[in-house]
């Protein structure tokens, strides 16, 4: 063959794997909005409660020593409490569907910037201890999206929330690089997130009030271990220091408020007392104390949880309502709050612009330790 006839040949190939690249370059990006949570049992049912139960106790496994046969009996024995629980006051949890609901509403105040960048958008909506789970369905989302933004729904991370899924993100590196995925976490850090609380906090009221020392507001987190069974400091992230600090800045930031009525404000801890020493002062032991103080009234607000479920109306609702205090009320969690929707809309956005603009405001870290 002539060298003319070569050279043409490889002018229209090269001319053709340029113009192939260049529209390939301008191709619909998908990028994944993951939501992840941490999902309770939705029914009443022995497979469903055991399942949720299981898999809390195999998480908690990894980071604690629990032989599999102990983990097995453990989670026997709460589902079957649970199901007697759930048959005799007919309560199912709300967690799930009002974090589904959280997802629903984020992804239709998306739906403009969705058509101003010209991406693809897909949403998941999964739980660490529930159908779908997040670890199983993490790897269908990192082979069918080219960018991930993974929304942990924990108000504090701990190596039992955040920390499974930035081990599920660089578990999965080999199909999806870690730099095209972003995690959205740590909102403890965030003055938005803070002053969403305490406007949900005081609702419509908007006129100027004085504390009264008989009225007090309960500030409710998930608790966690202090020292093991041994004595021993915890040897992964329990997310301690940051619910402790979170706690006084929450106080003092309600405590300045112009609207605040409450002449005591103050952090209690939804404990499951078990494997040594937890966070002090539980729940019960603050409302204990509160009653021999003779305060007259106490609200309750679950600011360690984003949503309502078993562990907020069923826990610390119903211990509130049940204490012989003389006036109680529970502010509900964020669950829907509109301003809670848009400060998630918004990060979400910073989140997918940093993929294209490594300069902008969001972190690429996907570390518990920033």
């Amino acid at each position: 063959m002539p060298v003319f006839l070569y050279w043409l040949v490889y002018v229209i190939i090269d001319r053709f794997c340029f113009s192939l690249n260049y529209a390939l370059s301008f191709m619909k990006k998908s990028v994944a909005v993951v939501f992840v949570a941490h999902g309770e049992a939705e029914t009443a049912g022995l497979v469903e409660n055991y399942r949720v139960a299981r898999h809390t106790m195999a998480h908690a496994g990894q980071v604690m020593h629990i032989p599999k046969p102990l983990q097995v009996i453990i989670s026997v024995l709460g589902s079957l409490i649970n199901v007697k629980k759930a048959l005799t006051t007919r309560f199912l949890s709300p967690h799930n569907e009002n974090t589904r609901l959280q997802a629903k509403i984020i992804q239709e105040k998306l739906n403009d910037f969705q058509q101003e960048t010209g991406l693809d958008f897909k949403f998941y909506t999964t739980f660490l201890s529930n159908k779908p789970f997040f670890e199983e369905e993490i790897k269908d989302i990192v082979e069918k999206n080219d960018y991930a933004v993974y929304v942990s729904l924990s108000t504090i991370d701990t190596e039992l929330s955040s920390g499974i899924i930035c081990h599920e993100i660089e578990a999965n590196e080999d199909k999806m690089n870690a730099l095209n995925a972003k995690l959205i976490s740590q909102h403890w850090k965030e003055e938005a997130f803070t002053n969403t609380i305490v406007d949900h906090i005081f609702g419509d009221r908007k006129f100027k009030s004085n504390p009264n020392p008989q009225n007090a507001l309960i500030l409710a987190f998930h608790g966690t271990i202090v020292k093991d069974k041994n004595g021993n400091t915890p040897s992964f992230h329990t997310g301690l220091d940051e619910t402790l600090h979170y706690a006084d800045v929450l106080k003092h930031h309600i405590e300045k408020d112009p609207r605040n009525f409450y002449g005591k404000v103050l952090p209690a801890y939804l404990n499951h007392e078990v494997g040594g020493t937890w966070t002090e002062p539980s729940l019960e032991n603050l409302i204990d104390e509160l009653k021999d103080n003779d305060i007259n009234h106490v609200a309750l607000f679950p600011c360690g949880f984003l949503v309502d479920g078993a562990e907020t109306l069923a826990n610390a609702k119903l211990t509130l309502y049940k204490s012989g205090i003389d006036s109680t009320a529970y502010i509900p969690a964020l669950n829907q709050d509109d301003a809670f929707m848009d400060y998630l809309t918004e990060r979400i956005k910073i989140a997918i612009k940093n993929f294209f603009e490594p300069h902008s405001a969001e972190s690429n870290s996907i570390s518990l330790s920033n």
